[in-house]
């Protein structure tokens, strides 16, 4: 388990500082000289993004993967071939597509954008193949690149080559993701993108400024289908908003219930029950040399479900009494349903309380959560008493998200709790097929070609199974991305790609915070005007007959999940 050291997070912030101040200089200024290369890239790619990993898989179609060029690298580039290769044909042979890019000087960088129609038609001819980058100057001669940043005779001179590797495996072609405001109230000023994978075509489906600054997160939907969302929406005007047959309801707890929450949905592939965890956020405020953000614990974590026919609210164990016993042992968080419906799985820690004899941190530290799962007769609608799947010694598991297959759990490793905003994480994955014979559980690997020193989160997978999309503060180590990475057939994440963008600077400048990316196979069928109008609607009650025990007259159920 990588830990942040306080060298690493003074790092993290002297970058940061670097790409804010850079971005609030003049345009005259900028102009007058040479811009700075971004600080996390010195000594490393002479583009950015660094698109040229050697183990780099992109979709074949994929909107362009535009960058800029460093000059103090590759100071006589001025044009960019790319050339298509379609499977088993050499690189000696001619290429079966190519296009050329003259690269645009801008503020000092050179700006290499391709053009759309040009750049899928060689993605199309190199399916199954790969596509390569030369880098030319005006005289149609390859340009030479150097080891480091600054010459040296000793340094090897070769040619300047990038090349990726084209899957035939699609990516689902929408993308819905939240931005957040980088903020000591990341809630003051939220939007929610739908981006085209296929281009950079994107439009505003949510915003609070619509609801007078109402926090929102969570989106969710059945499966990779946009026309079944879900979303949750805090405040005077909480609930959570339902999209299902083609408009919104909203729903929230009959008032109570003051220890039963709507927290992190998952939607069964029925699409006729959504699965929530129970849970209560407890932020506790923490201060040390360094000032890191407050950290996070779940409480009151148990599983419910909600029937959408009827509008019912079902315990899971089913048994009355299995369950008392598991909510009096048990945290759970973040359930996920197997493909096949037949299964839910969900993170579960034993229930602490915190001691005057340990540090916060030494108490919060206790809070490892493990991988358990409960069985689901569809027919009856009862679920199996838990059992565990996976746990790990060195970290805590959080956020699994399943492969459309059922084989693979991927989780966010933590160093505590099931809360990865703020604990940082790196994923890992599970093997449901493979079992230890002596105890039955499934092992933990790590995923070393998604790892970064500054932590991933929020990852989901493609309806086809062949991409996943993850959040990652790697770029700067403070503000949030969306990477993507192919997983081949033999169960292998291949090195991840930063989400691109129409300009090859984006990200030099961005400070918002790109969090919980949705792939949907298609475009979600509702407005920005139906999301507000929805959203400052009343919310209708739920039938709690199963709830009885958990009734207290006096108490004030919450206003909405998380």
């Amino acid at each position: 388990m990588r830990r942040l050291t306080l060298s690493r997070l003074l790092t993290i912030g002297l970058s940061l500082a670097v790409l804010a101040a850079g971005a609030l200089l003049p345009t005259a200024c900028s102009r007058s000289r040479q811009a700075a290369w971004p600080a996390a890239l010195a000594g490393g790619a002479p583009i950015f993004p660094d698109y040229g990993g050697a183990d780099l898989v992109i979709p074949v179609n994929i909107a362009p993967l535009n960058f800029i060029v460093s000059e103090a690298r590759l100071p006589q580039v001025a044009t960019v071939r790319m050339e298509a290769f379609a499977a088993g044909r050499p690189e000696e042979s001619a290429p079966d597509a190519a296009l050329t890019v003259k690269l645009r000087k801008k503020d000092g960088w050179l700006h290499c954008r391709f053009p759309l129609e040009a750049w899928h038609h060689c993605l199309q001819k190199a399916a199954g193949g790969h596509v390569r980058l030369g880098f030319y100057d005006l005289q149609g001669q390859a340009v030479a690149e150097r080891g480091g940043m600054t010459p040296d005779p000793t340094d090897t001179i070769r040619k300047f080559l990038i090349r990726w590797r084209v899957a035939t495996d699609s990516i689902d072609p929408y993308l819905i993701y939240r931005l957040s405001a980088y903020d000591e109230n990341p809630c003051k000023y939220l939007e929610a993108e739908e981006r085209c994978l296929e281009n950079f075509d994107k439009r505003l489906l949510m915003d609070n400024r619509r609801t007078d600054g109402q926090c929102f997160n969570c989106h969710a939907s059945a499966q990779n289908d946009a026309g079944c969302m879900s979303i949750h929406l805090r405040g005077a005007q909480g609930g959570t908003l339902l999209f299902t047959d083609g408009g919104f309801r909203k729903i929230n707890l009959q008032d109570g219930f003051p220890d039963l929450r709507l927290a992190y949905p998952a939607w069964h592939p029925s699409q006729r029950y959504i699965a929530f965890s129970s849970a209560r956020i407890q932020v506790f405020p923490h201060t040390n040399i360094y000032k890191t953000q407050d950290l996070i614990a779940d409480t009151l974590g148990r599983l419910l479900i909600y029937d959408l026919q009827r509008n019912l609210l079902l315990p899971a164990p089913t048994d009355p009494t299995a369950a008392a016993a598991h909510n009096a042992r048990f945290e759970v968080s973040f359930p996920v349903w197997a493909p096949d419906g037949r299964r839910i799985y969900f993170c579960r820690t034993e229930k602490l309380r915190l001691t005057d004899t340990l540090s916060l941190v030494e108490n919060l530290a206790r809070f490892r959560y493990h991988i358990a799962a409960m069985d689901f007769d569809t027919a009856s609608r009862t679920f199996s008493l838990p059992y565990t799947v996976c746990t790990d010694s060195t970290g805590s598991l959080s956020l699994p998200a399943i492969d459309p297959s059922g084989r693979y759990l991927v989780v966010t490793k933590l160093p505590m709790g099931s809360f990865p905003s703020q604990n940082g994480g790196e994923l890992a994955l599970i093997d449901l097929n493979r079992r230890d014979s002596a105890t039955g559980l499934c092992a933990l690997t790590d995923i070393p070609a998604l790892s970064s020193p500054d932590g991933e989160k929020s990852h989901q997978f493609s309806s086809n199974g062949r991409w996943m999309v993850f959040g990652s503060k790697r770029l700067n180590g403070s503000t949030a991305a969306i990477y993507i990475s192919h997983f081949d057939r033999e169960g292998r994440f291949h090195a991840p790609f930063v989400l691109p963008q129409a300009t090859g600077d984006f990200h030099t400048a961005q400070l918002r915070t790109f969090l919980f990316p949705v792939l949907n196979r298609k475009a979600a069928p509702f407005t920005l005007d139906e999301w507000a109008e929805a959203a400052r609607g009343a919310a209708g009650t739920i039938d709690m007959r199963h709830f009885a025990a958990d009734y207290t007259p006096d108490g004030r159920t919450a206003a909405a999940g998380h």
